[in-house]
């Protein structure tokens, strides 16, 4: 029974949420959503099941599931970079991050290189910090898309905003409406369509590869660590305070057990109110009249 149950709430999410997409995104010509999916599918057989219903439903439908691109015909096969990249050359790269995570620029341009994909995910270590070293290093007019992931979407778009937007941090069809009015056009979504089980939205947990191992020529492993912080979900890091928001940051922070979770928060956290409170302070300047927009 609660299988045959879960089977069913899971459909009609799923069902409910793919038809909203196309009659009140893709049918008016809003934007583009493209399934997200396969960490977290509960089930190959309903992953493969997903896909099949969209590819007649959406008409132009991709998926970042390399499993279904494989088994599937005519799967088309979309996607932007992960997290796992920048953490892991942070992890095994420290020296390169003494003042700020530059790491992830370095990443980030490899990546580039190797794919002609030239998207961003910059709120590993802050978005804000992220885009200012692009436009330090001159790289800002080379991106073609930049990810929001986290934090606030008008936020996000405030920081980026002469850049193609994508949302990816899609729970409900809410999200969709509230970004669709900041301005983006593209979105990633993979619990949304109902892989998540939503009765059980508190144990939804994130998981990110946080230590990288090396092997050096003479057969020794050169272990490394990093965390991920995300975009500040009350708005600005510049504003962080411990009494206020401690516990609530603390709690989404991903860090491996083997380092000192505290030190690792306040590096990161570092980084993240450098590039908000230069962003913050634009902002304020183009308000005054007395500078240009972030």
């Amino acid at each position: 029974n609660g299988a045959a149950r879960w089977c069913r709430d899971a459909l009609m999410n799923f069902a409910v949420a793919a038809h909203s997409v196309q009659e009140r995104v893709h049918a008016p010509g809003l934007g583009s959503v493209s399934f997200f999916a396969g960490r977290r599918a509960p089930h190959a057989d309903f992953h493969l099941l997903q896909h099949l219903y969209l590819q007649q439903l959406w008409p132009a439908f991709a998926t970042s599931s390399l499993f279904a691109g494989r088994v599937l015909p005519r799967c088309r096969l979309v996607g932007t970079s992960a997290h796992e990249g920048p953490m892991a050359l942070m992890a095994l790269e420290a020296p390169l991050d003494a003042r700020l995570p530059l790491s992830s620029v370095l990443w980030t341009i490899l990546f580039w290189a190797c794919t002609g994909n030239r998207t961003v995910l910059p709120d590993a270590f802050g978005s804000a910090t992220f885009k200012h070293m692009l436009l330090e290093l001159g790289l800002l007019p080379d991106v073609a898309m930049a990810r929001q992931d986290s934090g606030r979407l008008a936020r996000f778009a405030a920081i980026f905003p002469e850049t193609r937007r994508m949302a990816s941090e899609i729970e409900e069809f809410a999200d969709i409406e509230e970004a669709l009015r900041c301005g983006y056009r593209y979105f990633g979504a993979g619990g949304f369509f109902g892989e998540k089980r939503r009765g059980l939205a508190e144990f939804s947990i994130a998981a990110k590869i946080t230590t990288a191992l090396c092997p050096a020529a003479d057969g020794t492993l050169r272990v490394g660590h990093a965390g991920k912080l995300g975009d500040f979900s009350e708005g600005s890091w510049a504003d962080f305070s411990e009494e206020k928001h401690g516990g609530t940051a603390r709690a989404k922070f991903i860090v491996p057990a083997e380092v000192d979770r505290d030190e690792m928060f306040a590096r990161l956290l570092g980084y993240a109110r450098a590039g908000d409170a230069l962003h913050d302070a634009a902002t304020a300047a183009a308000a005054a009249g007395v500078g240009a927009a972030p």
